[in-house]
């Protein structure tokens, strides 16, 4: 998908991830996410490359991500994961995804920092 909004969203007690996007252009805001099982948001790039697009509409890459104003509680693994599935050079990385990533609030009680 392209230019989607998740917002304003109470989400708790999934068995793996509260959200998880792999899009472009996707503005995550305002949501409270608790106690999901393993994380609560995951942003990621998945093997979409500009030869395997699965839509001519769809772009490849996770990139433009705005994540605001939410409030990360919980999660087994962590609260906020963002990640490369695919190993493929073409395909983007962690440290391109995110146009913004402002004003969240994150609390994790046990594990490691």
């Amino acid at each position: 998908s392209d230019t989607g909004i998740i917002a304003s969203n109470l989400i708790y007690d999934n068995t793996y991830a509260g959200i998880q996007s792999c899009s472009s252009n996707t503005k995550i805001y305002n949501n409270t996410l608790v106690d999901n099982a393993a994380i609560d948001l995951w942003v990621y790039d998945d093997a979409r490359n500009e030869s395997d697009k699965r839509g001519s509409d769809i772009g490849p890459d996770t990139a433009n991500v705005d994540v605001a104003n939410n409030i990360l509680s919980g999660g087994n693994i962590t609260t906020l994961k963002a990640s490369r599935s695919d190993s493929n050079s073409t395909n983007t990385g962690p440290n391109t995804f995110f146009s913004g990533l402002d004003y969240n609030s994150y609390y994790r009680s046990g594990g490691s920092g």
